[in-house]
C-alpha cells in the first residue's frame, strides 16, 4: 500500500469519526477517497470503484478559496473543472477559455481551512524556525591502504654477483642498518685496493698526486654505498674482503624480492621493493550529496575496527577531482600515523568528520518538511482562524534531525511539526498544491492520477 492510499484512508477515518459537517454548513459535495476527482452533489457509489462516496467538508479547495493560492489560469464556463495555464480552447466543448485572476494578496502554494468541529479533532504542534549554526558529523567506513608515497625501490649502485641474500622473502620487516645481502664486486675490490695503496703511499711521501688518487678512490666507494667506516677498516687490515655486505638505508616492510643468490647485477638493477609502514592511508568513499563538505587538510577522527576504543587523528591529503558514475561517490584519502606498527593494510576503519555547515542559517526540524518528490514544503499558520498555508522552501544540508532552509522561510516563523502530513493528505485529496512555473503559469501536484 503506497503513501497516497494510506493518506486517503486516514481521511476516510476522520470522516467516519464524526467530523462530517452538515450540508448546510459546508455547501460541499460527495467524493471518493480513492478517486478524489469524482465530485457528486449527492451521496452514492463511486462510478469507478463502487466505494461509498464521502461528504467533502474541509474547504481546502472550495471554489471561493482557490483564488487564495492559485496564479492566473484559464477555465471553461461550461466545464469549470478544466484549468489550463495558457489561453486556448476547452478540450471538452471547444469553447474559448476564460482567464481567472486570483487575489493579489495570495501566498503559499496551498491552504486548508478547518471548521470548528474539525479543529476539535486536530491538534497540530508548532515550532519556530531558528537562526543558528549547525554542525554535521559525517561517518564513513574505510579501508587502510599502503601509502604509495612511501614506496621505494632498492637498486644496485655497482655491478657484481649476489653471493648470499640475508632478506630472501617478502613480508619481512627491515630496519635501517640491517644487512640485505653480500655481493662479490670487482669494482668495489679494485677501488678499495686503490684507496689502501694510495693512502699508504701518500702518508709516506706526502705527494699531492697520491692524495688526489686516494680521494678519488674514496669518492667512488662512497658513491657506491660504501661507508667511510668500512673502507677505513679495509685500510687498517690492509685487505679488501671478497664479499662486500650491503646495508639497508631505510626502514619498512619488504614487498618484493627481485633477485636471488648467484644473480648477476649491474648498476641500476632493482633488488628489493620496500614500503614504509610508519604512514598509512585510510580511503573512504564520500556520498555525492556530501562531497562539497570535504576539504583538503581537514582533520578526521579514525577508529580501527580491530582496535575498538582507540581513536586517532588523521589528515585529509587527497580529494578526488572525479565522481564515480556508478557508485555516485568520491574517493577521499587521509594519512594515518603508524609509528608503533600496530595497523596493517587491509584493516577496516571508521572515519568521523565534523563539518560546520553554516555560520548562521535558518534551521527547522526535518519532521516539519513535506517532501513531494519535486518540491519541499512547510505548513504555517494562516491569517484566518483555523487556517493553514503551505509554503515552498529550498533546503540545504541536514544534521541531527534538523535541516537548513536556504530560501522560502524566515527565522521566527512558526511551522507545523506534528500534523503536517494530515494537512498534506487533505490538500492532495482536493486539488493538490499549486507551484509557480518558469513562465507566468502554475503547475499542479495533486498526488493522484484521477482528476
Amino acid at each position: 500500500m503506497n503513501r497516497q492510499m494510506i493518506l486517503r484512508l486516514l481521511f476516510c477515518v476522520l470522516l467516519s469519526a464524526g467530523t462530517t459537517l452538515s450540508a448546510s454548513d459546508s455547501g460541499g459535495h460527495y467524493t471518493c477517497a480513492m478517486h478524489p476527482g469524482v465530485k457528486e452533489p449527492e451521496g452514492g457509489k463511486c462510478p469507478i470503484c463502487n466505494m461509498n462516496l464521502a461528504k467533502s467538508n474541509m474547504s481546502s479547495v472550495k471554489e471561493s478559496d482557490v483564488a487564495d493560492f492559485l496564479e492566473d489560469y484559464y477555465t471553461c464556463s461550461m466545464h469549470p473543472g478544466v484549468k489550463e495555464f495558457e489561453e486556448g480552447k476547452c478540450p471538452i466543448c471547444n469553447m474559448n477559455l476564460t482567464r481567472v485572476s486570483p487575489s493579489a494578496a495570495s501566498e503559499g502554494v496551498g491552504s486548508v481551512t478547518l471548521s470548528n468541529s474539525q479543529s476539535a479533532h486536530f491538534s497540530p504542534s508548532f515550532i519556530k524556525a531558528e537562526s543558528r549554526s549547525l554542525t554535521k558529523t559525517l561517518s564513513y567506513l574505510g579501508r587502510v591502504r599502503q601509502s604509495r608515497d612511501s614506496d621505494s625501490i632498492i637498486a644496485a649502485r655497482f655491478g657484481g654477483r649476489i653471493e648470499r641474500l640475508h632478506i630472501a622473502s617478502a613480508g619481512l620487516m627491515v630496519r635501517e642498518g640491517d644487512a640485505l645481502f653480500a655481493v662479490y664486486s670487482p669494482d668495489i675490490i679494485t677501488a678499495g685496493e686503490e684507496y689502501i695503496i694510495s693512502r699508504r703511499s701518500y702518508e709516506s711521501s706526502r705527494n699531492k698526486d697520491l692524495l688526489s688518487l686516494m680521494n678519488d678512490a674514496a669518492s667512488r666507494l662512497e658513491s657506491w654505498g660504501v661507508d667511510d667506516s668500512q673502507y677505513l677498516r679495509w685500510y687498517e687490515s690492509g685487505k679488501v674482503p671478497a664479499e662486500f655486505p650491503v646495508y639497508s638505508r631505510q626502514t619498512g616492510v619488504v614487498e618484493k624480492v627481485l633477485v636471488s643468490d648467484g644473480h648477476y647485477i649491474k648498476s641500476g638493477t632493482e633488488l628489493f621493493k620496500i614500503f614504509d609502514m610508519s604512514n598509512l592511508w585510510l580511503e573512504v568513499d564520500v556520498f555525492e550529496q556530501e562531497a562539497d563538505l570535504i576539504k583538503l587538510g581537514q582533520t578526521i577522527e579514525v577508529e580501527i575496527m580491530s582496535r575498538p576504543g582507540e581513536k586517532r587523528d588523521a589528515t585529509i591529503d587527497f580529494v578526488s577531482p572525479f565522481l564515480d558514475e556508478k557508485s555516485r561517490t568520491m574517493n577521499v584519502r587521509a594519512i594515518i600515523r603508524n609509528t608503533r606498527g600496530k595497523l596493517k593494510p587491509g584493516m577496516t576503519g571508521r572515519a568521523m568528520i565534523k563539518v560546520l555547515l553554516d555560520e548562521k542559517s535558518v534551521v527547522i526540524p526535518k519532521s516539519a518538511v513535506i517532501d513531494t518528490g519535486g518540491h519541499k514544503l512547510v505548513w504555517t499558520r494562516g491569517v484566518k482562524k483555523n487556517s493553514f498555508v503551505a509554503k515552498e522552501i529550498f533546503t540545504g544540508h541536514e544534521a541531527d534531525g534538523l535541516v537548513i532552509v536556504k530560501a522560502g522561510l524566515d527565522a521566527g516563523v512558526e511551522v507545523v511539526s506534528d500534523g503536517n502530513f494530515l494537512l498534506d493528505a487533505q490538500t492532495k485529496l482536493f486539488g493538490g498544491y499549486k507551484f509557480p512555473k518558469t513562465g507566468d503559469s502554475a503547475s499542479d501536484e495533486s498526488g493522484h492520477s484521477c482528476h
